[in-house]
């Protein structure tokens, strides 16, 4: 990760990461049900600002990640032929509205896209797993008298809901393609 102060309150930032995952499980109805791909490798690039104002700050971010996932064929064979694109601009703020008093919330907009599959009709249907928008809150404070103890809440809401791998909507499990801009 790179960083570069600008000032007493702004901090640029930026970063680019490969990660290691275990490879996705064939389901039930594949020819070598229960079987593990290979493990994967996934890529994200980031970049965003912060300003901290010392009681409260703001975030902006945005990223890109890709990686492939397991995909069944018409002839029942799970194989590691889909990929996967997300990209997300995020905004969060936080701060202390007492001194034990702390808030943290913020809005993301994602957009998952299949970049590439076995079947050519998939390319650029949404992912299932990706929803379109996620808000969150959370608060947490000080307990008078017992040092030490922070009590929290936190929310969380999605546009779309998160669909798992069977529920299909759409050809081979993909969620309902998505118009794209010219």
């Amino acid at each position: 990760m790179r960083q570069m102060q600008y000032g007493p309150l702004r901090v640029f930032f930026g970063s680019s990461i490969e990660g290691l995952s275990r490879g996705d499980v064939a389901p039930a109805t594949a020819i070598k049900s229960g079987a593990i791909l290979a493990p994967y490798v996934a890529h994200q690039v980031e970049a965003g600002v912060t300003v901290d104002a010392g009681m409260f700050g703001l975030t902006f971010s945005a990223f890109q990640s890709t990686r492939p996932i397991g995909e069944l064929s018409p002839q029942r064979v799970f194989a590691q032929t889909r990929e996967q694109r997300v990209s997300r601009r995020e905004f969060s703020v936080y701060g202390e509205i007492t001194p034990q008093a702390r808030i943290l919330g913020g809005l993301a907009l994602l957009d998952g896209v299949l970049t590439r599959t076995a079947l050519a009709a998939n390319v650029g249907q949404v992912p299932i797993g990706v929803p379109r928008v996620q808000l969150n809150f959370g608060a947490e404070w000080d307990l008078p008298g017992v040092p030490g103890l922070h009590p929290d809440r936190r929310r969380h809401r999605y546009r779309t809901p998160v669909r798992r791998y069977g529920q299909h909507r759409g050809a081979a499990g993909l969620g309902a393609p998505r118009s794209r801009p010219a």
